[in-house]
């Protein structure tokens, strides 16, 4: 029999103790490595499910940002047909009235004054921009611009198609 040198000169106490130790290591040594185990595969689940909360709100905000532009220019065009439709009425009403261009023209400077607007066009039913807050600047619009969505905003459009266009004035 091999026997370690030593170990037949302890006493059965000391063999105890040794034995319990050892025991002892190699339990706390086992808890440590279940214990880390445990802890990694929590964080690991942890982090993949952060993971897909970070990946839902990324998609969520890349169908947002995708959809603001359109939104965006939907009110904006709303705002501006509107604002459109207000001008060509009052316009209109003006004309029909009698009151000359140069006074109309004179209400439609201080409405550019008075707000964020930075010039007012008024067209007639060929598209030609009779009238303008910034001088000198004359041309017409064509259907194929992108003002072609408010030529259904002018009462003169709908109303009064006989009117001579203001190029022939």
């Amino acid at each position: 029999m091999y026997v370690i040198e030593g170990i037949s000169d302890m006493t059965l106490q000391t063999r105890i103790l040794l034995l319990v130790s050892l025991l002892l290591v190699l339990a706390v040594t086992i808890t440590s490595g279940v214990l880390s185990w445990s802890a990694r595969h929590s964080i690991l689940v942890e982090a993949e499910r952060q993971a897909e909360s970070v990946a839902r709100l990324l998609a969520y905000s890349a169908a947002f940002a995708r959809d603001v532009p359109d939104e965006v220019e939907e009110l904006v065009s709303e705002q501006m047909l509107a604002e459109a439709t207000i001008t060509a009425h009052f316009v209109a009403a003006a004309e029909s009235g009698g009151i000359d261009k140069a006074e109309i023209l004179r209400v439609l400077k201080k409405i550019v004054e008075a707000t964020s607007l930075d010039e007012i066009i008024v067209t007639d039913e060929t598209g030609y921009a009779y009238l303008n807050t910034v001088p000198g600047v004359d041309f017409t619009f064509f259907p194929t611009h992108r003002r072609a969505p408010f030529f259904p905003c002018s009462p003169v459009r709908r109303h009064r198609s006989s009117r001579t266009p203001a190029s022939a004035r």
